[in-house]
């Protein structure tokens, strides 16, 4: 089974906007309590079953294949296609659109990995990032308006790490 996601969020599809939920897992060794060897940089994205028939990111094979990957200490991308789940819209019939969502998910997952500094060491912290409040609920929470906002970071659970959300 699964952990609970890091991060759970909505991205925008580039093929025309609709909103696609997406998860993302953090393997042992981004987690805040971990003795597990250092990350190696991997990710993937793990797509559901055909929509229209039931998939989503709640299958069970995502279940299973998914916490398989986290087990190889890959970040894990998982994302509804448009008209599954609570994403918006409804299956294209063309597959143009869903490999538009897939595009999205990993041009996400990419930005993520990119700012994603999870041996941060705390003493290296600005005085900024000290004075946010303690976030004990996820591993990575980020601020709805953060990207837009260059200087902003989304602190990790124990506020020993950061990672930084834009250039």
């Amino acid at each position: 089974m699964l952990p609970e996601p890091a991060l759970t969020l909505t991205i925008p599809s580039v093929h025309d906007g609709l909103s696609l939920d997406c998860r993302i897992y953090h393997p042992a060794s981004l987690r805040a309590i971990s003795r597990a060897p250092p990350w190696k940089k991997h990710a993937a994205v793990l797509a559901h079953p055909y929509a229209p028939l039931g998939g989503s990111y709640d299958d069970p094979v995502i279940e299973i294949v998914g916490a398989k990957i986290l087990e190889e200490g890959y970040l894990l991308a998982t994302f509804n296609f448009r008209g599954a789940g609570h994403s918006a819209g409804k299956t294209s019939w063309t597959s143009r659109a869903e490999r538009c969502d897939f595009q999205s998910v990993i041009a996400f997952l990419a930005y993520y990995m990119h700012h994603l500094d999870p041996f941060k060491n705390a003493a290296e912290s600005t005085v900024e990032e000290a004075e946010e409040p303690s976030r004990t609920t996820l591993d990575a929470v980020i601020d709805e308006n953060a990207i837009d906002k260059p200087e902003r970071t989304a602190t990790a659970g124990n506020n020993s790490r950061a990672v930084r959300l834009a250039p």
